[in-house]
């Protein structure tokens, strides 16, 4: 509704992470769309390395809601998966404890899936979403105008702009397939044609942050998103 600012949640304590609900390969993909979208954005611990859930034994159970089951059925109820440690590095239980034991175990796959991995790679989930959490922080996204339109169905382009600022596109395919040309100029009004540069992309893109793509020659791949954008003036931190 008109006056009011939208709240985006992707996760939460109660239900399955992202990249074990959609896929990894599209952890990236919502994390642009939560970031660029206007308003307030929530994290959800995990989100931003693309944490995945961890099955979790019936002696191992801590969630009252499955503790009230039985061993046949609780998994069924289990909240547990969910909510274990943060994976900060491959060490005693991921860096998030020196303890013996911790509240739930750590997740398997932990010694590759953390920050410290993350931090080290030339590009990763984490690397992409500090991308994202920086820029967002700047006017085009802060206080831009919000254009949005669905291509296809599995296209989904919107634009936020700022007179004498520039614009920011955001190009989401949600499909399993390649979109070949992203139509800027058929769905935006007063978009130039030529070279845009890349602010952030998801990890199965070929081009990083810095670069600049011919959008309408571009292909972007299945399930992945890419945030563009043309500058005419000075686009400070303002959030």
């Amino acid at each position: 509704p008109r006056g009011s600012i939208a709240n985006w949640v992707l996760g939460n304590h109660d239900n399955s992470r992202i990249a074990s609900r959609l896929g990894v390969a599209r952890a990236d993909l919502y994390n642009i769309a939560l970031q660029t979208l206007p308003g307030i954005a929530v994290t959800y611990y995990g989100e931003e390395i693309a944490m995945v859930d961890q099955w979790i034994s019936w002696p191992d159970t801590i969630d009252p809601a499955a503790c009230n089951t039985d061993e046949a059925t609780y998994t069924l109820y289990s909240r547990d998966p969910v909510r274990t440690p943060f994976q900060w590095n491959n060490g005693t239980n991921a860096g998030f404890s020196n303890a013996t034991k911790t509240w739930l175990p750590v997740a398997d796959g932990y010694k590759e899936l953390n920050v410290e991995q993350q931090l080290l790679a030339p590009r990763s989930h984490l690397k992409t979403f500090i991308q994202l959490t920086h820029y967002r922080k700047r006017r085009l996204l802060a206080e831009g105008d919000f254009e949005l339109h669905v291509v296809d169905r599995e296209l989904v382009l919107y634009r936020r702009k700022v007179a004498r600022v520039g614009e920011a596109v955001i190009a989401l395919n949600f499909g399993d397939q390649p979109v070949q040309g992203l139509p800027l100029r058929k769905v935006f009004s007063g978009v130039r044609r030529g070279k845009m540069e890349v602010v952030a992309s998801s990890l199965q893109v070929p081009v990083t942050a810095g670069a600049t793509i011919d959008p309408e020659q571009f292909a972007l791949p299945a399930n992945s998103g890419i945030v563009l954008q043309r500058i005419v003036g000075p686009n400070p931190i303002v959030a």
